[in-house]
C-alpha cells in the first residue's frame, strides 16, 4: 500500500495544548519535506474545541473518522503509548491495515513483556469464559446421550 497521506498521533492533554502543537507541527514539517501529506489532529478547530470542553469521546470519534476515512499511514509520536488516545488511534490503524511509522520506537523492556504476556492471559481467560473453542471459531457444544 501506498503511504501517500499521514495521520500524526501523540499525547496532547498530558503535555498541554500548546507544546502539542509544536511537537506536531515540527512532526508535520518533517513528514512534509518527506513528501507526504499530513493530517495534524491539533489543527482540527472542532475537535480541540470538542476536547476543551470535555467532550473527549466526540472528539475522538471524529479522529477515528479522518485516519480510517482518509490516510494510509498513522504517525506516532514519541510517548503515544502513555495516551488512551493515541493508543486507540493506533488500534484503529491496526484492525483498518493502516501502516504505523515512529517517531521513536518504543523499547520493549522485561516490565512492558510482562504486562502484554499478562493482557494475552487475561484475553485467554476471557475467551474461554465466552465458551469458544481454540481449534474452532465455533462455541463448545455438550454432546447429549442417545435416549435409548
Amino acid at each position: 500500500m501506498k503511504c501517500d497521506k499521514v495521520y500524526i498521533s501523540g499525547p496532547v492533554s498530558s503535555i498541554g495544548l500548546d507544546e502539542a502543537r509544536r511537537r506536531f507541527g515540527k512532526a508535520e514539517a518533517d513528514l512534509q519535506k518527506q513528501g507526504f501529506r499530513t493530517c495534524s489532529p491539533v489543527k482540527m478547530t472542532l475537535c480541540v474545541w470538542l476536547a476543551q470542553h470535555g467532550h473527549y469521546r466526540l472528539c475522538l470519534w471524529i479522529q477515528m473518522l479522518w485516519l480510517s476515512a482518509t490516510c494510509q499511514c498513522i504517525y506516532l509520536l514519541d510517548g503515544w503509548h502513555t495516551s488512551d488516545g493515541a493508543r486507540a488511534e493506533r488500534a484503529v490503524a491496526r484492525v483498518m491495515g493502516i501502516v504505523a511509522m515512529y517517531e521513536r520506537p518504543l523499547r520493549r523492556t522485561a516490565s512492558a513483556v510482562s504486562r502484554t504476556a499478562e493482557a494475552f492471559a487475561e484475553l485467554g481467560k476471557a475467551v474461554a469464559a465466552c465458551g469458544v473453542n481454540d481449534k474452532t471459531t465455533k462455541p463448545k457444544s455438550k454432546k447429549h446421550k442417545k435416549a435409548k
